[in-house]
């Protein structure tokens, strides 16, 4: 969600992963980096891509956004507020 939030709340599916990419470059593994048996995904984006889905079903991403657009909720907001205010008290 730190992309999400960094990018004012939303944005185009490539650029919000161009961002996660960014910021998780030096944890990434090898493996991470290959294609899937497909051939056409990239494992850690397909991940993203799964990690997205659980974020819209426990109510933090919306479900309504347009076609490639991901965008957070005000739900997701305090979600990440909290979680910073943990780590930073």
């Amino acid at each position: 969600m730190d992309a999400l939030i960094e990018m004012g709340g939303s944005g185009k599916v490539s650029e919000v992963l161009d961002k996660v990419f960014a910021k998780l470059r030096d944890r990434l593994k090898p493996k991470d980096l290959e294609k899937l048996a497909s051939g056409t995904t990239v494992r850690w984006k397909n991940k993203a891509q799964w990690e997205r889905q659980r974020l819209k079903s426990e109510g933090y991403l919306r479900t309504d956004s347009p076609r490639g657009i991901w965008e957070i909720t005000d739900r997701g907001r305090d979600l990440y507020k909290s979680s910073k205010e943990r780590d930073f008290p």
